[in-house]
């Protein structure tokens, strides 16, 4: 019974075809990359006022991904530069090379929230003194 409901399942969405001799062959998915995935949801997109092609959104798998071409072709930041979470969203300032977000790198093998600055348009970043002790909620 178990063997006759999966194979329904998987008729009804495409999995599997029947071949001319009634045997269950499995299609190949045709996948294809459309954009920024890290396994968990997305959080805080953030598009550049000064540039609109310019766009970071932030994973809760401690990604943060950065796009330069309004979100046809995504970079993932290096995890040890700067790490995400749910609320690292990337603000811009009146200057376009400056930037902040929250960075959660861990220190010490603890997980912290830490504002962290570029002052060169996101090419890297900075931890800046923090007077919360590794507790930033927002910015």
């Amino acid at each position: 019974m178990r063997f006759l409901l999966c194979t329904v399942i998987c008729v009804c969405f495409g999995l599997v075809s029947q071949d001319s001799f009634g045997q269950f062959r499995f299609r190949q998915p045709n996948w294809s990359i459309t954009g920024p995935g890290g396994g968990g949801a997305l959080y805080c997109p953030s598009i550049n006022p000064h540039d609109d092609s310019e766009i970071y959104i932030a994973s809760d798998m401690g990604q943060v991904f950065h796009s330069i071409s309004r979100g046809d072709r995504w970079k993932t930041i290096d995890h040890r530069k700067l790490r995400g979470f749910q609320n690292s969203r990337v603000e811009f300032t009146s200057s376009p090379a400056v930037r902040y977000v929250i960075d959660h790198s861990l220190v010490n093998f603890s997980n912290t929230a830490v504002v962290a600055r570029s002052g060169n348009r996101g090419f890297t970043w900075q931890r800046v003194n923090d007077p919360t002790g590794g507790e930033t909620f927002h910015l």
